[in-house]
């Protein structure tokens, strides 16, 4: 809260306060002199002006994007959360800290080789793994997939969406790195080189004009930057595919490998867990994030009856990323029940 100012909820009820003092002032005048009938209706009368004034107030002064007054135990250095039109697009900034300042991505970044995926390749196309695995960092979240497994695009970007897995995202820059070039011999290294670029044309290509890509998989890196404005706006991309939007959603999948062998990937975004302490019923998605520069990252949607939501929480801690989700969640639920309430 800045110095000086009084909160929301002690202005409202210093209002209430004052105005029962005016109400008694009039009780105490205009009842005198009014006979028992003209009392039982003036009593009425002055009760619902009382509850008009305060009705009409409260809305004057309802909060609406805050940048000055954050929610008590706020662990998010970067956060926006926005109401979605019915195309998805942006409605309304209900809350922002941040947004504009330069972040790490991590595994928000995800996203968008997704979104350059779905550019080059089908979902239904079947890919090998291969050299390119022993690309990836050793310390970064795996699907579980080995060479020389074959397996869909689809089932591909499940276990990039879901399991986070680093080694789904190496194996799908290649292929389509290899296929931008049509070059099936094309070296791994320079196969998904060429794949980065392509996730930059499609950052710029959406208006993302603070986000530089230099892996597939938001590993720690140097120049690899984003904003959370610029995460909002390739979250919106990304749910305007119905792909996307249907995987990201999906608590588990399990992947099914040509040789025979089975992966059962689970999605490391806790919301969509009915076993977890996190879990909201509301929830659709999107993806989760954390390395050590960019903190405990989430990207996460709402569907709350039939109003949507996205909410970005970028360099939170591990289990704070989840918290302050649920305190900007609780923003959602107040505005769809004022909402309902205005057009009953």
């Amino acid at each position: 809260m800045v110095s000086g100012e009084k909160s929301y909820d002690i202005y409202i009820s210093e209002v209430s306060d004052g105005l029962e003092d005016v109400e008694k002032i009039f009780k105490t005048d205009l009842i005198m002199i009014l006979d028992e009938k003209q009392r039982k209706g003036m009593k009425k009368r002055i009760a619902a002006a009382v509850l008009s004034l305060i009705v009409i107030i409260s809305f004057s002064f309802s909060p609406g994007a805050e940048t000055a007054e954050d929610p008590q135990g706020l662990e998010a250095t970067n956060v926006l959360l926005v109401s979605l039109t019915k195309d998805l697009n942006t409605d309304e900034i209900l809350f922002d800290r941040g947004s504009e300042k330069l972040i790490y991505p991590a595994s928000t970044m995800k996203m968008l080789t997704a979104l350059t995926v779905l550019d080059i390749a089908d979902p239904d196309e079947e890919v090998m793994a291969g050299l390119e695995l022993f690309l990836v960092p050793y310390d970064a979240s795996r699907a579980g997939i080995h060479i020389p497994m074959r397996l869909t695009v689809r089932e591909l970007l499940e276990g990039m969406l879901l399991a986070s897995g680093a080694d789904a995202a190496y194996v799908l820059a290649a292929y389509c790195g290899k296929k931008l070039k049509d070059d099936w011999g094309y070296d791994p290294p320079e196969a998904i080189k060429h794949f980065v670029e392509a996730m930059n044309n499609k950052a710029a290509s959406l208006g993302a004009e603070h986000t530089t890509a230099v892996n597939v998989d938001g590993y720690d890196a140097q120049g690899q930057m984003s904003t959370a404005q610029d995460i909002l706006v390739i979250a919106q991309a990304f749910l305007k595919q119905p792909l996307l939007a249907e995987i990201c959603a999906m608590p588990e999948a399990v992947l099914d490998s040509e040789m025979g062998t089975t992966i059962k990937v689970r999605n490391s975004n806790e919301l969509l867990h009915k076993d977890s302490g996190y879990y909201i019923k509301d929830a659709t998605g999107i993806k989760t994030g954390t390395t050590s520069k960019a903190g405990g990252c989430l990207v996460s949607s709402f569907e709350i009856q039939e109003d949507q939501y996205v909410c970005i929480i970028m360099n939170s801690s591990y289990y704070g990323r989840y918290t302050d989700t649920r305190k900007m969640y609780e923003r959602c639920l107040a505005k769809s029940s004022l909402t309902d309430d205005l057009a009953a």
